[in-house]
């Protein structure tokens, strides 16, 4: 078959990805890898192998090590083949598994190599809202997180995916940095752009996740409730979305929690348990979480520890701070209505310079708020060393 052909279907394999038909791109591309093996273009074939990487991990079909040591071996091979747009696509890619893994800090090297490959090409790819993404969870404080995505907007003007996108996240963004009047604006708008350009897989998953997050951060629990069913209605009957389905059962499970009725959230988390794969570290933390705390309201104590301390133990894994930070209080919390104060004590304070290095105001005032009494006195808030939790 002509390399030209081979380019096209790859092409198109990427464009229904972004269609939200991830079994019919697989299809296509492993086909197109096995005519561009049959034809001697390992090039091709490795270009379509990259791209079935991300819905075959959705689906718990490849591990994360066996992606890493793909691209490895797909970037060697472009690298020697001065193959730019491939390594454009590694690199992206590379930088987006990390990320799914919550391994925030480390994607950030492989977004900047893949917009320096972009730059070559005269494009642009999706290396600004990779990167935006990536500093939203990981390490980055938030205002630095802010500016990074409010030059990301500017220089996205001409490009509505983006930018809508883009202003999902700074809602996220600015309900941490506690503006959450700002936060509904750009959620809203964000949204509103995603269904003018009729984005329903994004509506569905990504966009519905950290829609429901700004509402989460902000302690509206009814409208993170709403966001969250809808996201569970467009999953559940969508086996390609089987990361997302539990991810949203969880989430909707810490609702529950929140609105106190702890035996919904237990039954929700174990719907939630079945349904993550070992690829999927949102949602492994999240059930576990909400599992932890629903246990230890209905007196299942030790049960509720171990949960707790598996959550806490599969969150630092990663760099996400919201993540690793939550964990910790969700266990403090548990630790308290045991009984263990000096337990919890620590637990908060970890979360606390966690939460504050990120630079996170509106959790880190939450925090406070919900373990005041504990903290009352004690000199926790500040007693916390520099490097804890690190």
């Amino acid at each position: 078959m002509a390399p030209d052909r081979l380019e096209i279907d790859c092409s198109l394999g990427l464009a229904f990805k972004g269609l939200g038909r991830p079994g019919l791109a697989i299809e296509l591309l492993e086909a197109t890898a096995a005519r561009a093996l049959e034809a001697g273009q390992r090039t091709i074939e490795l270009r379509a192998r990259v791209e079935m990487m991300f819905p075959l991990l959705a689906r718990g079909a490849l591990t994360t090590d066996e992606a890493a040591a793909l691209l490895d071996e797909a970037l060697i091979v472009f690298r020697q083949a001065d193959d730019v747009l491939g390594i454009a696509r590694a690199e992206t890619t590379y930088a987006s598994i990390l990320e799914y893994e919550r391994r925030s800090d480390g994607a950030l090297a492989h977004v900047e190599r893949a917009a320096a490959a972009y730059r070559s090409l005269g494009r642009r790819g999706q290396v600004d809202i990779i990167a935006v993404l990536c500093a939203l969870s990981g390490t980055t404080t938030v205002p630095r997180a802010t500016d990074l995505c409010e030059g990301s907007l500017a220089r996205n003007a001409d490009n509505p995916r983006a930018q809508a996108y883009l202003l999902v996240y700074l809602g996220v963004l600015k309900a941490l940095s506690g503006d959450t009047l700002r936060a509904r604006e750009a959620s809203a708008a964000g949204r509103s752009h995603l269904e003018d350009l009729g984005e329903d897989v994004g509506l569905g998953t990504s966009a519905a996740a950290m829609l429901g997050e700004t509402e989460a951060i902000a302690g509206d629990w009814a409208r993170a409730r709403e966001i969250y069913e809808q996201g569970l209605r467009y999953a559940r009957d969508r086996p390609e979305h089987r990361d997302w389905h539990g991810y949203f059962l969880a989430r909707l499970g810490e609702t529950a929690v929140e609105r106190g009725d702890p035996e919904t959230a237990a039954s929700l988390a174990e719907e939630a348990r079945g349904l993550a794969t070992e690829t999927d570290a949102a949602t492994r933390i999240w059930w576990r979480r909400v599992a932890s705390r629903a246990l230890s309201a209905t007196g299942q104590a030790r049960k509720a520890v171990r949960l707790g301390r598996e959550a806490i133990s599969v969150a630092d894994t990663t760099d996400d701070v919201l993540h690793r930070s939550g964990a910790r209080l969700d266990l403090a919390e548990v630790q308290l209505r045991a009984g263990r104060r000096t337990e919890a004590r620590s637990l908060v304070c970890e979360a606390l310079d966690l939460l504050d290095r990120k630079e996170a105001v509106l959790p880190a005032a939450g925090a406070r708020e919900r373990f005041a009494g504990l903290l009352a006195g004690e000199g926790a808030a500040s007693a916390a060393p520099s490097d804890r939790g690190s």
